[in-house]
């Protein structure tokens, strides 16, 4: 279950780009917070500068998360033509057909 709400929801979203992504951004706050420790005039340079990497984190993150909803509607969209102009489904997904028995008034799966 939090494997799903982790890939659909944008704010804990996480895949192999992000979590590097998240690695370097780590990295270069904390030389950041080093050269500040060892330059305290630099103060408010440096805190501009972790406004403007927080932005680009955020925007490559956004761009993540789109490319990967976009390659699952693309699979989507792909099997979905496929199964209509071929009368079958890839292989790679599995296929369900719902029934309706109707001397037993219900539905039924058949896999």
């Amino acid at each position: 279950m939090t494997k799903n709400i982790e890939k659909n929801n944008p704010i804990l979203f996480r895949d192999n780009n992000v979590t590097v992504l998240d690695e370097a951004r780590d990295m270069f706050i904390d030389v950041l917070n080093e050269y500040v420790n060892q330059h305290p005039e630099f103060k408010d340079e440096i805190v501009e500068l972790k406004k403007v990497t927080e932005e680009a984190y955020l925007n490559r993150k956004v761009q993540y998360l789109i490319l990967n909803r976009a390659a699952y509607l693309n699979d989507v969209i792909q099997n979905s033509v496929a199964f209509t102009l071929d009368g079958y489904q890839s292989d790679n997904t599995s296929s369900s057909q719902l029934y309706y028995l109707k001397h037993s008034k219900r539905f039924a799966f058949n896999e």
